[in-house]
């Protein structure tokens, strides 16, 4: 691999960081908009409020999630829900 594949490459990874970081703090400012400390249990609104943070970081600024199809709602809620309770949060999400 040349050194200019690998410069493209690693600048290809910090992009992705990049942007994995910034989905993350979206989710945050979701779940806290006030900028409180997170609680422990995420209540299905601050759940809620989670996605549209992402669905309108997603859609640059406008907030596309009730465009979302049903499966791509429930693939990003399974996804969330994943990562915040890997990271020790209990989730409460509402029942249909």
């Amino acid at each position: 691999m040349s050194n200019y594949d690998k410069i493209h490459r690693c600048r290809a990874l910090i992009t992705s960081a990049e942007l994995q970081l910034q989905e993350a703090r979206d989710q945050i400012d979701g779940l806290s908009p006030d900028g409180a400390e997170l609680p422990a249990v995420i209540t299905p609104t601050r759940f809620e409020d989670a996605y549209r943070g992402l669905a309108r970081h997603l859609g640059g600024g406008h907030d596309y999630y009730d465009q979302w199809t049903e499966p791509s709602q429930a693939s990003h809620r399974g996804y969330a829900r994943a990562v915040l309770e890997s990271a020790g949060f209990q989730v409460q999400e509402r029942q249909p």
